[in-house]
This record gives C-alpha cells, structure tokens and sequence, in this order.
C-alpha cells in the first residue's frame, strides 16, 4: 500500500477536453433517443432504476447514521477486547474512519459493503492511519494480516502487525 502520487490539478484545456467529450456524448445519446423510439424505454427504465438505486442507498446510509448517532470512541473501543490493542493504532483507526464517513463506526464494520469505501479511498484512509498511529506501511507483504482486511478489527490488526515509526520522518511511511 504505497502512497498514490499526487494528481495535478487539469487545466483549461484538460476542462475543454472533458466537456467536449461530455457534450458529444449527451447529443449521441439524445440523438439515438430521437432517432429509435424503442430506445426511449430502455432509456428511461435505466434512468429509473439509477434514481431508485440512489434513493436507496442514500436511504440506507442515512438510517445507518441516525442508528448510529450516540457511537462513540469509548463504545468503539469497548467493543475491543480488553487491553490487548495498541490504543493509539485504535483510536488513529476510529478517528480517521468516521472523519471520513461522517458515521459511528464499529469493529465488525466490513470497509466496502457497510463503509461504501473504494479501495482508492480506503488506501488513502490507511495511509493517514499508519501516519496518525506511528506505523510503517513499508514491506506490508509479509504482515500476516495482507490481504486479509475486510473489517475495521481487522485493519486494526493489520496496522498492530507493522513495526512502529521511531523518528516523526514523513519517508517511512
């Protein structure tokens, strides 16, 4: 899990290449909508099952955050085992988590299905983790836990198994 480089921002021409692509796109699409009319069905059912899809899921997530309103790090971290995690690994895990998803988080929390994290944005997360708790994320193949990590407890581990930073350098991470 190495840091991703950092992306330039596009410039005017990147912007007017982007929107050339979207305008001609939308103009095929709407000339194919014009042009077959049997399109138009199929087109509009996709559009209604992308509407429902996102009224769902924006649904769910706002369940999810309204349950999970009073979770706090003293819930999360009681819901560890007793003294047997490094706190600051925990509490850098916790943080950052629901910083970043504007949720309560839990331990048996899988980071794609119940986070809906990409695994951009997840390495991402893991990287300002590693930083916040003092970990080294270099040689992180031969972490027993290396592409094991479905769940919060189990990124916990994850980080717990790579050797602790002893400097503050920014290099080792």
């Amino acid at each position: 899990m190495s840091p991703l480089p950092m992306l330039e921002p596009m410039g005017r021409i990147g912007f007017a290449v982007l929107g050339a692509l979207a305008l001609a796109f939308v103009g095929s699409a709407l000339w194919l909508v014009h042009a077959n009319p049997e399109i138009r069905w199929i087109v509009g059912a996709v559009v209604l099952l992308l509407a429902v899809g996102f009224f769902w899921s924006d649904r769910r997530w706002r369940r999810k955050k309204q349950e999970r309103r009073s979770d706090s790090i003293c819930t999360f971290a009681r819901s560890l085992p007793a003294r047997t995690h490094d706190t600051w690994v925990v509490r850098a895990v916790y943080e950052e988590l629901s910083r970043d998803r504007g949720i309560g988080i839990r331990p048996t929390d899988r980071w794609k299905t119940d986070l809906a994290f990409d695994p951009e944005d997840f390495d991402e997360c893991v990287v300002e983790i590693a930083k916040r708790s003092r970990r080294s994320l270099a040689n992180n193949e031969g972490n027993p836990w290396y592409g094991r990590v479905r769940t919060v407890a189990d990124l916990i581990s994850f980080l717990e198994h790579q050797p602790k930073i002893e400097s503050l350098s920014h290099n080792s991470v």
